[in-house]
């Protein structure tokens, strides 16, 4: 599993000369401002500490003191050479697990300590006049899985005349940015039960399984404060810091990222909720001043006692301790078509479960979604400062002491987790069963009976037509594992079946391309059908393969390859069915034996019999005459002669003689003697 290191990317030449900069994992490239630990040229020790508790804040003061590793006469400029009194320093050095796609992950894995996610299409089944409604709609028009739909909505609005199923309900703009409800009436246990997205013909399925520590975001949900957290955070001013980040052996160095300083927000009195966004809790906005200054005292003293309880001292950053991190909330931006421009919706799940899920309804058919996720985490770091920088020498030892002072900094940090697309289109279906029967005394006439395959499978798709590449296009998107597999899936549903016929044995299905026998529809109220085909009798060359298309037009796998003869005798019939594989091909061979590769026979001209030759004038029977009968046309014939027939191997020039006499054998009757 891929790991994420972040470290400050602003250097402290003091700490550099320590011996104990911070060092990335597997990063030692010769330049890098990681792993710049160097010789160090000074010691220090930890003398004196104290806190000074100012309300709100507090700071951390350690006296520090530095001596020289080796005798130098320029101990005293050098130390003010790598101490910058009075500038600031922060520090995040912190390291996160990668998301990994779920395709990707070992089975044994699945645990909670692994980060994973998915993005799939859920298709439940088809509804043609939906899809139409859509084409004049945009993404916020359609349901949202906010709403009471059923399925009859979505299949019955045009015959029976049932409301649209289109979203009016809901004002537009607040659904461009949703946040996803974990708790209260609209609970997302609730949202994501299977009877409600069931009612739905599709919809995008995104998961993120992550071990999340999420006592801010409990916290926050608990009080009901999230929305206005989330809104601050989103609008609010940014702070622009400079990190080394490294995924893996790939590292980033000097990457500016905007964080959102928590510690400050909550000393202000800003906690509003902006009206562009479908909130959380939609009440929190109706209520009391006193209550909301309520809930914003007990959110400062929360954010305080968080800064207080697990800061990091000066020591600690000296030690390279990572600094505290929850996790507060993970943003989806959804993308039409590509990632560029401005994202459709917006999508915030606060980050309180080990398994977060976002179920995406307003999506249309055949449309290609990307979503782009971020997870924010609140990070406790740091901010410190050197001061009243004194030397001293005793007895000629010369060291120096420096105020460290060291302060929380508590922040709203993003980081990318993936960006993944998807096609809303439905699965192919899975190829369909045959059965072949026969009437008992039929001369020509066999019966095939079609009917699909339930069920759902995954499995490389295999191309028969040309045309079949458009469709791996789009499954591309949609393949559920890193080798490209596809999922097919047979849903109730209208649609047909494809017949191929060949005489001659195939070596592929792409042979089946030019040889389509018929396409027989499939009724929605029926699962089987049948087709009449007729065949030679006491025939071997029939070569039967089949594909089921689905109500979109996607086709399944070509069927096994059925090899059908029709055994006709005086007065029954039956079938001899077989399962055709196709011959394998030879890569390489060693040796072949040399009697399959050398045959001698007589010419044509030497076997034809002559119908008029001189021994069957005026004869009315054959008796009596065979001595004097001729075989062959030729007008030198072969019979009764002897040939010799000389093989030189190439390589060894090794000479092998064939003496051959071609003997022509008379089988006389009784008759004829």
């Amino acid at each position: 599993m891929p790991k994420i290191t972040i470290a400050s990317a602003v250097r402290d030449p003091l700490r550099a000369n320590l011996g104990k900069s911070k060092i990335v994992q597997n990063y030692s490239f010769e330049k890098s401002r990681l792993t710049n630990a160097g010789d160090a040229t000074l010691k220090a020790s930890f003398v004196d500490k104290k806190i000074n508790d100012k309300g709100f804040l507090f700071e951390e003061i350690t006296t520090l003191k530095l001596e020289p590793l080796q005798e130098t006469s320029r101990f005293n400029s050098f130390v003010k050479s790598v101490i910058s009194l009075n500038s600031v320093y922060s520090d995040y050095f912190m390291s996160l697990q990668a998301p990994q796609p779920l395709s990707s992950v070992e089975a044994v894995n699945l645990n909670k300590t692994v980060s994973s996610y998915d993005v799939v299409t859920n298709f439940n089944y088809v509804s043609k006049d939906y899809d139409d409604l859509q084409r004049g709609a945009t993404e916020t028009d359609l349901p949202s899985i906010l709403d009471n739909k059923l399925k009859r909505d979505f299949l019955d609005f045009k015959t029976k005349r049932v409301k649209s199923p289109l979203n009016f309900s809901l004002e537009q703009k607040k659904m461009q940015n949703f946040v996803i409800p974990n708790s209260g009436p609209r609970k997302q246990t609730d949202l994501n039960a299977s009877v409600k997205l069931d009612s739905f013909p599709y919809y995008n399925q995104i998961k993120i399984a992550n071990k999340v520590n999420n006592k801010f975001s409990s916290f926050v949900n608990d009080i009901e404060v999230f929305d206005p957290v989330l809104d601050s955070y989103l609008k609010g001013e940014k702070i622009s810091i400079d990190l080394n980040i490294q995924v893996g052996e790939r590292v980033t160095e000097n990457k500016k990222i905007g964080v959102f300083d928590l510690l400050s927000w909550a000393e202000g009195d800003a906690f509003d909720i902006s009206d562009n966004f479908y909130s959380l809790n939609p009440d929190s906005i109706n209520q009391s001043k006193m209550i909301t200054d309520f809930k914003k005292m007990l959110l400062t003293g929360y954010v305080r006692n968080l800064s207080k309880g697990t800061y990091r001292s000066y020591e600690d950053i000296y030690n390279n301790q990572e600094c505290y991190i929850e996790d507060f909330v993970y943003s989806l931006e959804k993308f039409k078509d590509s990632t560029v421009g401005t994202p459709s919706q917006s999508f915030y799940i606060p980050a309180v479960d080990d398994v977060s899920l976002l179920n995406d309804t307003q999506i249309k058919y055949d449309a290609l979604y990307y979503y782009k996720c971020q997870a924010h985490y609140v990070i406790v770091g740091n901010k410190y400062k050197y001061q009243n920088l004194r030397f001293h020498n005793e007895d000629g030892n010369e060291y120096a002491l420096v105020e460290v002072v060291n302060k929380p900094d508590i922040i709203i940090i993003p980081f990318e987790m993936f960006t993944e697309g998807v096609r809303t289109i439905q699965p192919p279906p899975i190829f369909p069963q045959v059965k072949f029967v026969t009437e008992n005394n039929s001369n020509s006439r066999i019966d095939i009976y079609l009917f699909p395959t339930k069920g759902e499978l995954v499995a490389n798709f295999i191309p028969v037509q040309p045309g079949d590449q458009a469709q791996i296009d789009k499954m591309r998107m949609n393949s559920v594992e890193k080798e490209g597999k596809v999922r097919f899936r047979t849903m109730p549903e209208d649609g047909l079946f494809e017949i191929y016929k060949m005489h001659t044995p195939p070596e592929s299905y792409s042979d089946f391309k030019d040889f389509k026998l018929s396409e027989i529809r499939m009724p929605y109220a029926s699962d089987d059908a049948i087709f009449r085909d007729n065949v030679i009798p006491n025939t071997e060359n029939n070569y039967y393969m089949f594909r089921k298309v689905n109500a979109n037009g996607l086709v399944s796998n070509p069927s096994p390859i059925y090899k059908v003869e029709l055994l006709k005798d005086a007065d029954d019939s039956k079938l001899i069915i077989s399962e055709y594989d196709f011959p394998k091909k030879i890569v390489s061979q060693n040796s072949r034996k040399f009697k399959n590769l050398f045959q001698i026979t007589p010419a044509v001209e030497q076997i034809i019999f002559d119908q008029g030759q001189e021994a069957l004038f005026n004869k009315a029977t054959l008796q009596g005459t065979i001595d004097d009968l001729k075989l062959g046309i030729a007008e030198q014939s072969v019979w009764g002669r002897k040939f010799k027939f000389r093989v030189k191997s190439t390589t060894s020039g090794k000479i092998i003689d064939y003496n051959i006499t071609f003997t022509l054998t008379k089988n006389k009757t009784e008759e004829d003697f």
